[in-house]
């Protein structure tokens, strides 16, 4: 890597020039994001010569702190991959680019051998199969729901560095650059200080952190074991319910039926189907609901809503919503030119 100097936030320190120049691969420069902690950043690409030696910075058996990103769509029928991949480990932050048409299995291996910690990862998680495929296997905790929000604390970022960090030197978060084209030639040095604050404030805020909380009963799904709450659905009505199961693509799918009553002989009695009922209740504000754990070898003829009965016409779907692209119109960001298309 090539030693590029320190950026320092003093009297001569002057934004728009970050804006204008270019942080080039291969390069590494000293940055104070916060008082008396001196960062170290890299940036290299998947297609560098030296890309594995450069997976050595963060090569360590601890959680890494990880974020990514990606060129904001404006079109419902099409989203882009991720094109910038941000670890960190103490004061070290690797930044990643990846904009080949294929994924790289070097990348793929090191995600799929280390742990990771982030912040918010429902979306991310997502974007990862979208590149490497739903085969892949990575290990992300995800804060936001196991440290902080169970402990009382928000889970607004901002809220989290100001709390476990401090406040920082300057403020690097833009809107305009989160916007910003990050699938350009080259990116601006603005573009990375904002791809590396997010990485290092997380890696500075992980010792003062509270602990983990105590994970949710799981259910085994052949190999996996995935949290009740992560694969939760409530219906209309059974038949409903039957009929989705086509679309589970995990054995022993949990499936949750509220305030539906159903003739159970009627189904027990089919040899193929073989389910355990439980009744319980969540907490008092909730009403009771039934959990139907089914096994994964189900004939195509048992899906018809005739197998079922229920007394209640009127459910409500719940479906816990995807997390939201952050939208806005392109004037939003005319003025950051050097970010954009080139």
């Amino acid at each position: 890597m090539k030693y590029c100097g320190s950026i320092r936030i003093n009297d001569n320190f002057y934004l728009p020039a970050l804006r204008r120049n270019d942080w080039d691969i291969g390069e590494m420069r000293k940055v104070m994001f916060f008082k008396g902690r001196v960062s170290l950043i890299y940036l290299t690409s998947v297609d560098h010569p030296e890309f594995k030696e450069h997976l050595k910075l963060i090569d360590i058996d601890d959680p890494i702190c990880i974020d990514f990103e990606w060129r904001v769509s404006y079109s419902s029928k099409f989203q882009n991959h991720i094109s910038l991949f941000q670890f960190a480990t103490d004061n070290c932050a690797l930044l990643i680019r990846h904009l080949p048409p294929q994924p790289s299995e070097i990348l793929k291996e090191f995600l799929e051998t280390h742990s990771f910690i982030g912040k918010s990862t429902g979306n991310d998680m997502r974007k990862l199969k979208d590149l490497f495929g739903t085969d892949i296997n990575v290990k992300i905790e995800d804060i936001a729901s196991n440290r902080l929000c169970p402990h009382g604390f928000s889970r607004n970022f901002h809220d989290m560095v100001a709390t476990f960090v401090g406040p920082p030197l300057f403020s690097i978060k833009d809107k305009t650059v989160t916007l910003s084209n990050w699938e350009r030639p080259k990116l601006a040095i603005i573009q990375v200080l904002y791809a590396a604050f997010d990485v290092i404030a997380l890696s500075f805020s992980l010792p003062r952190l509270p602990p983990a909380a105590e994970p949710k009963q799981k259910v085994l799904k052949g190999n996996r074991a995935i949290s009740k709450s992560q694969r939760k659905r409530i219906f209309k009505n059974p038949g409903e319910c039957a009929k989705a199961l086509s679309d589970i693509t995990f054995p022993n799918s949990v499936l949750i039926l509220e305030n539906i009553d159903f003739n159970v002989p009627d189904i027990t009695t089919e040899k193929a189907l073989k389910l355990t009922l439980e009744l319980f209740n969540m907490d008092e504000s909730i009403p009771s609901t039934m959990t139907i754990e089914v096994d994964e070898d189900l004939p195509s003829e048992l899906f018809e809503t005739q197998n079922w009965e229920t007394q209640q016409e009127s459910f409500r779907q719940k479906e816990e919503p995807d997390q939201k692209f952050l939208s806005s119109s392109e004037d939003d960001y005319d003025y950051l030119a050097n970010i954009g298309d080139e």
